[in-house]
């Protein structure tokens, strides 16, 4: 008996995977208007850490190296 649950159940499964596949083939545009909408929320996200970090200290140039330098003994 409870091998005829899990056979039935993987059955089950199968065809819903089936019906899944076969409903994005037929309507694509919901598909994609999912994956936009991930793919838009993911950008904010990262826009959003990128605006919320601290600008970075540019190194220094070779001219404000030279003059920093200690005077010579």
């Amino acid at each position: 008996m409870q091998d005829d649950n899990t056979e039935a159940g993987r059955i089950l499964h199968k065809l819903g995977d089936r019906l899944r596949a076969g409903f994005v083939k037929k309507h694509p545009a919901r598909h994609l208007d999912t994956a936009r909408t991930a793919i838009r929320e993911q950008y904010a996200r990262e826009q959003e850490i990128k605006r919320n970090q601290p600008a970075p200290v540019p190194p220094p140039s070779q001219a404000n190296v030279k003059k920093r330098k200690g005077p010579k003994l």
